[in-house]
């Protein structure tokens, strides 16, 4: 009952077998009351048997737990670990507090036991977590190359809501890996102690943004111990990754409504600048800064003071090529107020006899693979869903910097 050759049929294989695998097995066999973990049912009709918990896309089964076929594999507790910096519940006088404890995780396996997985099984699990509902897809994972079937899920899940958060790298060079070195991806670096850039992590113009990457103490897993055991002191981009991706599920917990698009902007506008210029919205060693918790969360409970804004229109968010994506107010891009730094860039798309603004990366791209050709008009901010919506002046982008009166469909 195990996909040994991952070819997505179980037992197509022959010889020996060292392992009958127990998440196959119905509720009796397993000694369990009958529920719907392990009715062998597939009770909501998604394709997959007992995922009350989540699903294994490199076994192909209903079981998240690690360890099963090597408890000493080198990925084993990776997964507990970054969950713990993410979510680990606070206030209950146990072991640590997670960036938001309040959130739910839904445990997705990607990699197996002894950390490998290829681009069809995380391609799989990203569709699967944003067919979920997922608000923040987190990925500690990455491969030094692109693959378009891992790029497909990716915007797929973005247009269905979710912000995907992954791990720049640990080689310390410019060569930011896969899923986060894709434009519409939270790609995040590691700060060290001094609050510098750790020496370990990747960087290159897709970076997005910065947090603390070495000595984390989080949660871990062993054989010997799993339930309640803990590391003091762990290092890497895919310990910074998770927590970007709690302090994301923060934010939309306090606004339900917030887009995608928006909650990347008020984590991005809201930064330490650390070392970045003025004059400089984005670095390539830095992004656009090292999270600001309390800045951050401000922002998102805090009512923008509109009185000194200019709109600017018409802005695609996805809705130009394909009619889907994101639904935000139509004068939702604007000039950034107060000294702050404008991190969602403007890009205007030309090719004869059409031309259109965006803030999508999904959409750049696709209009790029179309024959486009694509400018960064500018870096602008992004108001939020608790804003009031008036503004001093709307600016038609076409009319007022382009001389064009209309665009041209």
């Amino acid at each position: 009952l195990i996909d040994d050759d991952s070819d997505g049929i179980v037992d197509n294989e022959s010889g020996v077998a060292k392992y009958q695998n127990p998440s196959r097995l119905n509720c009796t066999t397993q000694s369990k009351p009958l529920d719907r973990s392990c009715n062998r049912i597939d009770d909501d009709h998604n394709g997959y048997i007992d995922d009350v918990h989540g699903w294994d896309f490199i076994n192909n089964d209903n079981s998240t737990q690690a360890g099963e076929l090597n408890p000493n594999g080198s990925g084993t507790a990776h997964g507990t670990m970054v969950a713990g910096v993410a979510a680990a519940t606070g206030n209950n006088g146990k072991g640590l507090a997670g960036v938001d404890w309040n959130t739910k995780i839904l445990p997705i396996q990607a990699i197996d036991d002894d950390s490998y997985g290829d681009t069809r099984s995380v391609g799989r699990a990203i569709y699967y977590a944003a067919a979920q509902g997922a608000d923040v897809i987190s990925i500690s994972l990455g491969s030094d190359l692109s693959d378009e079937y891992v790029h497909e899920a990716v915007q797929a899940a973005i247009a269905a809501g979710s912000v995907v958060v992954a791990a720049s790298g640990n080689d310390g060079c410019e060569c930011i890996l896969y899923p986060a070195n894709y434009p519409e991806v939270v790609a995040v670096g590691a700060l060290d102690n001094t609050n510098q850039r750790a020496s370990f992590s990747s960087w290159g113009v897709n970076l997005d943004i910065m947090a603390p990457g070495t000595q984390i103490s989080t949660s871990t897993w062993s054989s010997a111990n799993p339930t309640s055991s803990y590391a003091s002191s762990v290092s890497g981009t895919s310990f910074a990754t998770p927590l970007v991706s709690g302090l994301v599920t923060r934010l939309k917990s306090l606004q339900s409504t917030a887009t995608p698009l928006q909650l990347v902007a008020a984590l991005t506008e809201n930064t330490n600048r650390l070392t970045i210029p003025a004059a400089t919205a984005r670095d390539a060693k830095l992004g656009f800064g090292a999270i600001d918790a309390a800045k951050t969360v401000n922002r998102m409970i805090t009512p923008r003071d509109t009185s000194l804004l200019y709109a600017f229109h018409p802005i695609s968010r996805g809705d130009f090529l394909t009619p889907v994506s994101e639904v935000i107010t139509p004068y939702a891009v604007h000039n950034c107020p107060d000294g702050t730094i404008g991190t969602t860039p403007v890009y205007d798309l030309i090719k004869p006899n059409s031309r259109f603004f965006s803030i999508s990366s999904s959409e750049i791209l696709k209009a790029m693979q179309t024959g486009y050709t694509s400018q960064l008009f500018t870096y602008a901010c992004l108001q939020q869903p608790q804003d009031a919506s008036v503004f001093v002046r709307s600016i038609n982008l076409f009319s007022e910097f382009r001389n064009i009166f209309r665009p041209q469909q």
